[in-house]
């Protein structure tokens, strides 16, 4: 068995949901693994307390505290200089892995010689199911998806080494440091797909950071996804030139108004969620442009 270095970045996580990802990693049947975790919050003493008494239980953790909050994009780069293994695999310090993701994973890239691989994923919020999310399964539908938006749920990646070795790892884009990956593996020559099977269950948080940065997330995707369907990698001063741009600022401000509308589904009664989503179907032109795409998506899937 290969082995497989399993990578994951902890903030400001509740402790619970952080030991339920670690045992989730820690219980997978693929054992030949290794598992680094950075701990991009020094002050959180418990949970750093916590998990090096995992490191002194388990001698597969290593855990890396940073000096200071350095983001996302950072740690996980700092957790890839530790990387040993032939595969990466990334793992949110709020989510699930069932025990044989990996297992199932490494034997699907290897029997279909994909490069990057995902899976379908359950999304779940306290104690509710909210649905299961499947994304499109083959290399050429996932190409065709990237032309709008990222095709493979980024906590759900393994990723041979050596593409993050080729192509140096992630850029500093922030809140699409993954679609900015993914364009960048496609247009490299490498393989992506998901593999058909729910093996991951994704924690969809209302105050968390991918909410929080959503409107963000959004304006980016608009300007990777346009060099992309022109056969282009978007570079890093056309990037930071379009952070500047007022079409930047509208397209984020219409769309935090989106998410923040569309928040309140976590907490509203069946009656309130129908006239939240109504309001937002009449109200917001790119939220209609985003309902157009996800058909486009769904006709692609059924394809398959």
């Amino acid at each position: 068995m290969d082995k497989v270095s399993v990578i994951m970045s902890t903030y400001k996580e509740p402790i619970e949901w952080i030991q339920q990802s670690v045992d989730s990693i820690l219980n997978q049947t693929y054992k030949n693994l290794e598992f680094i975790i950075i701990v991009d919050n020094p002050e959180y003493v418990e949970l750093v307390s916590l998990l090096n008494d995992y490191a002194d239980s388990d001698d597969r953790i290593s855990v890396v505290v940073n000096n200071n909050n350095i983001g996302l994009v950072k740690s996980l780069n700092k957790a890839l200089s530790f990387c040993t293994g032939e595969y990466v695999a990334r793992m949110d310090a709020d989510d699930i892995s069932l025990p044989e993701r990996l297992s199932y994973q490494i034997d699907y890239m290897n029997n279909k010689n994909y490069d990057l691989i995902g899976c379908f994923f359950e999304v779940f919020y306290e104690d509710r199911i909210l649905r299961v999310a499947k994304g499109v399964k083959t290399h050429e539908m996932c190409t065709k998806v990237l032309q709008y938006e990222s095709c493979v749920a980024h906590p759900a990646w393994v990723v041979r080494k050596k593409v993050f070795d080729e192509l140096g790892g992630y850029r500093d884009f922030d809140a699409c440091e993954d679609y900015d990956f993914l364009i960048r593996t496609s247009l490299a020559g490498y393989k992506i797909g998901n593999i058909p099977e729910v093996l991951l269950r994704y924690r969809d948080n209302p105050k968390s950071i991918s909410h929080e940065k959503s409107g963000k997330q959004y304006s980016i995707t608009q300007l990777l996804a346009e060099n992309y369907r022109k056969g282009n990698v978007t570079g890093i001063d056309e990037y930071q030139s379009y952070l500047k741009s007022s079409k930047y600022k509208k397209i984020q401000e219409i769309y935090k108004t989106i998410a923040d509308i569309d928040r309140q589904r976590f907490y509203a009664d069946k009656k309130i969620h129908k006239i939240i989503c109504l309001c937002r179907l009449l109200c917001f032109r790119e939220f209609r442009k985003m309902k157009s795409i996800r058909r486009r998506i769904n006709r692609w899937k059924k394809m398959e």
